[in-house]
């Protein structure tokens, strides 16, 4: 099997050998190819090695690693997990955003979880453009402006505003998204999104996740159903109703 490539860009030395020893000791198929401590230094190595991977940390004196799309000048066929001691809000905007994130100190079981998702990404890396999923990660990590979501499938990948979406329908190892737009079909799981995009947001049925600031109104009829506000109706599950009527209390 061909070595993946990787780098390691931290300003904090003892994480950057933390990383190091993870990768060398667990994931002999990595072969980490050059390291450094902010993000000129990656911008040259990933120019002068083109790797595969690339970890890197957020908060570095100088330049944040979310501007690693400043320096780079066209799309390099690599993926970023970012490492971070960042807070939730930052968290939520990194996993919408389709990036891998480690949080400090990093754990060996989360990294293999990372690695395992790096490898079934690898086959489709050539397609998917490094530069777009930056500009909608700084979008993300604007407090005052719509979250978008990315979103693979198999025509390519897709980007769109979270508050744009009615509700998510499970078929089988699929998931159907119902948008203003229309619908169209991702190649993840319900499970996969219900992780995924959390906040107003809430799984009411095996088959179903809602938008609930589009709800308009809750029935206790038949069990309980909610209707949304482009008049579909959908049912909650009998061991749902509770924890959604609880959920939709403690939303602003």
């Amino acid at each position: 099997m061909e070595k993946i490539k990787a780098i390691i860009i931290d300003d904090e030395k003892h994480s950057r050998t933390i990383t190091k020893e993870l990768l060398s000791q667990s994931f002999p198929e990595i072969e980490i190819v050059g390291e450094g401590d902010n993000l000129p230094k990656a911008v040259e190595l990933i120019y002068e090695f083109s790797p595969n991977l690339v970890f890197l940390d957020i908060e570095m004196p100088n330049y944040s690693g979310l501007q690693i799309n400043d320096f780079i000048k066209s799309d390099r066929n690599f993926e970023i997990v970012f490492i971070t001691a960042y807070n939730q809000f930052a968290i939520e905007a990194l996993r919408i955003s389709a990036f891998d994130y480690l949080l400090k100190p990093i754990q060996l079981d989360e990294l293999e979880q990372t690695i395992i998702r790096f490898k079934e990404k690898l086959s489709k890396l050539s397609g998917q453009k490094i530069t777009d999923k930056l500009e909608v990660l700084s979008h993300n990590l604007n407090p005052n402006v719509a979250k978008k979501l990315v979103i693979q499938t198999h025509q390519g990948i897709h980007y769109f505003e979270i508050n744009k979406i009615y509700y998510l329908e499970a078929s089988g190892m699929y998931t159907v998204f119902h948008l203003e737009a229309g619908q169209f079909v991702a190649s993840k799981p319900l499970k996969d999104f219900e992780d995924i995009l959390g906040g107003g947001f809430f799984r009411i049925h095996r088959s179903y996740i809602v938008n609930c600031s589009l709800i308009t109104v809750f029935s206790n009829k038949e069990g309980g159903s909610v209707t949304l506000n482009n008049g579909t109706n959908l049912p909650i599950s009998r061991n749902r109703k509770e924890e959604f009527l609880s959920f939709q209390k403690n939303q602003p």
